[in-house]
């Protein structure tokens, strides 16, 4: 600027500053006009000029010195900087500076088509050696699914010429795909016949030479208004106007011909840009024959709906442990949010005024639950495969999550509790679950202040489920964890329904069922009464009271009266061993007998070698107790031999010689346990 200076701000005192210059030049060498320099500033005179010498300014020091040519002149270099190109709707931008001013510079701009073939499309000289930026306006864009590409050359006689980079501008073809993880992580649930629920995601591209083809792996289908559907043999075609296709929904859903699970992708493919697959997963199950068995709406206590009740089942009613329904004083006014409405169901919490969740925090613990029981009653069997339900949270949704475990004895020993196997989401899609505490599945809720409105369904042992005999009981247990510490916070819950089906009575009376060891074997008896199209008996088998396995058949007598069965199980076995019946009808019913514990001891047999003996014989006996002996008896009872044996001994030498060639039989006696072996003296 004219002035050379300008003070910071306003208060800048101008008499403590001393600015001062001498004879400053253009780059081409005439001096600058320096007429409307600031008043306060100065121009030095020669002699003033003079004065400020190195040896003035540094003393002795002579920074000349410390490397060669550091203070030789030199010639400035041509650099250009800043170079860009801007593309516009029909033209594009070049703009450019030159980092050391000179008059005389000449600047070309080239441009390709290919990034090989250069065609020089402009050029300019600087005038002026103040000159810095530069600017030229292309009437031209590349064509859709082309691209320019650009550089400058700026050169001036008596310098090295400067070449920029080579800039790219693209009009080439640029597809946009927006997917959810959850396609192929969550998945699709179909039930065979139906097609899943679809699920979206949004597809777009500018710069288009053709179409945006969509095409599904095999059993998924596309659709772009959730009407017509196109499947793995045809294509799915997005017809872009002027090069564009706006953002475009594609719903996309699982319509396969039979059970099982499906895996596959989304390919989106439109010509110049690379192709997007998304992955997509899903299972498609049975149809179901589920019925509601129980239901607890808990919008006005916590009892069972008797009208949805089925006659299979015996009334119940939900209990809490570790928790409470709000006593309605939040939020304010009193009485906004009830223990039990028909908006808002059950809202309760951990403490005991039911509003809040500090004690529980973020993770699930196992003594903060609901707890549901559903009751074969004495001349019914049921199958229950689920538990379905609406839940939210009121007032916030940090940290909030669910869990679900049930059992046949009450959460007794022996623990026989399992977490349900998978679930279904408000979406129609599969649960995402992770662990929390010492829950392996668990999932997250959503905050609803106006009630609960998200539906879940929880599968209970597969697609198998858990079958009820008369007067069994399964308990089912809800889990609810928050890591807000804000108050009020509510958990909500609301008709909360017990899935399955009512399975045919098998005519028959189990009199009784026994399992005795003796003999290195098991017996199994059982007795039978009013056995009536009964197809027989599978004899199962665990050593954990919760797999089972068929170890034996036994064919029903169908008589009228009671009926006698024995069944021997000789297989090798210790510890404690369940035994179970599975009585089944011919009509493809059956329901299980209870089931019966044997206590095997290990059995470590009595050896003796060599079996004929000379003097010498060694014995290998069960670890001695105190007082263990080992006693030889001849054939006709008398006692011929007895000696101590070392505790916790397995392994025991004995003297034979003094006895007569013979039989004889060899007993070790350890604590009150006795075995005999026979062998012969030679």
């Amino acid at each position: 600027q004219p002035a050379g200076w300008s003070v910071w701000n306003a208060s800048t005192i101008t008499a403590n500053l001393y600015n001062a210059e001498f004879q400053t030049k253009y780059f081409s060498g005439p001096l600058v006009d320096v007429s409307g320099r600031a008043a306060w500033s100065h121009q030095l005179t020669q002699p003033e000029a003079d004065a400020y010498t190195i040896s003035n300014i540094f003393g002795a020091w002579d920074p000349c010195a410390v490397q060669a040519g550091i203070c030789d002149a030199a010639q400035t270099d041509i650099a250009v900087s800043n170079f860009k190109v801007v593309k516009g709707p029909s033209s594009s931008s070049a703009t450019w500076n030159i980092s050391w001013p000179m008059d005389g510079i000449q600047y070309s701009l080239f441009r390709s088509s290919d990034n090989n073939s250069f065609t020089e499309i402009y050029t300019t000289t600087a005038t002026t050696d103040s000159a810095v930026n530069f600017q030229y306006t292309d009437a031209s864009v590349p064509a859709s699914g082309s691209s320019y590409w650009y550089y400058i050359v700026a050169s001036k006689a008596g310098f090295a010429s400067h070449i920029t980079d080579t800039i790219l501008i693209s009009n080439g073809a640029d597809m946009q795909v927006n997917a959810s993880e959850s396609l192929g992580f969550c998945g699709f649930v179909q039930v065979l016949g139906t097609p899943s629920p679809s699920q979206t995601y949004t597809v777009s591209g500018t710069n288009l030479t053709g179409n945006i083809d969509i095409t599904p792996s095999e059993n998924f289908e596309v659709s772009a208004d959730n009407s017509l559907w196109y499947n793995s043999s045809s294509v799915l075609s997005l017809a872009p106007s002027a090069g564009t296709v706006p953002v475009t929904t594609i719903y996309i859903r699982l319509n396969a011909a039979a059970t099982g699970n499906y895996i596959g992708n989304i390919a989106n493919v439109t010509a110049g840009d690379a192709t997007v697959n998304i992955a997509v997963k899903g299972r498609t199950i049975p149809p179901s024959t589920s019925i509601a068995l129980q239901k607890w709406p808990l919008v006005a206590n916590m009892d069972d709906d008797a009208g949805v009740r089925s006659t299979a089942v015996t009334p119940s009613t939900s209990t809490f442990t570790n928790l409470a329904t709000t006593d309605g004083s939040l939020p304010a006014p009193a009485g906004t949010i009830p223990a039990y409405s028909t908006q808002y169901g059950q809202v309760f919490g951990a403490n005991a005024a039911g509003n809040n969740w500090q004690s529980v925090g973020g993770t699930l613990r196992r003594h903060n639950y609901e707890e549901f029981t559903v009751t074969a009653n004495a001349s019914s069997s049921v199958r229950v495969d689920s538990i379905t339900f609406y839940s939210d949270f009121y007032g916030t949704q940090s940290g909030v999550k669910m869990a679900a475990v049930y059992s046949k004895n009450g959460f007794a020993s022996p623990a026989d509790s399992s977490e349900f196997s998978d679930g279904v989401g408000p979406s129609g899609s599969s649960l995402v679950l992770s662990s929390s505490g010492t829950f392996s599945r668990s999932f997250p809720l959503a905050q609803s202040n106006a009630g609960p409105v998200n539906y879940y369904a929880l599968a209970l042992n597969g697609s198998t489920g858990v079958t009820l005999a008369a007067n069994e009981k399964l308990t089912v247990r809800l889990y609810w964890a928050c890591s807000s510490t804000g108050t009020p916070r509510f958990a909500m819950l609301k008709n909360v329904s017990v899935m399955g089906e009512e399975l045919a009575v098998v005519p028959l009376k189990l009199v009784y069922f026994n399992a005795i060891y003796f003999n290195n074997k098991v017996q199994l008896s059982f007795n039978t009464e009013n056995e009536l199209n009964m197809y027989g008996f599978e004899v199962e088998r665990s050593v954990d009271g919760i797999q089972f396995s068929t170890i034996g058949n036994i064919a029903a007598k169908n008589t009228a009266g009671q009926s006698n069965y024995i069944f021997f199980d000789g297989n090798d076995l210790s510890g404690t061993i369940y035994y179970r019946l599975k009585m089944k009808s011919r009509d493809g019913s059956f329901t299980y007998s209870n089931t019966n514990t044997v206590s095997i001891p290990k059995i470590d047999r009595l050896k003796i070698v060599p079996n004929l003996v000379t003097d010498n014989l060694n014995v290998f006996h069960t670890k001695a107790k105190p007082g263990a002996k080992i006693e030889i008896y001849s054939a006709d009872g008398r006692k011929m031999l007895q000696l101590p044996v070392a505790k916790d001994a397995v392994q025991t030498a004995v003297n034979a010689s003094a006895i007569s060639p013979g039989i004889y039989h060899l007993v070790f006696v350890s604590e009150n346990a006795t075995e005999v072996v026979k062998f012969v003296k030679q």
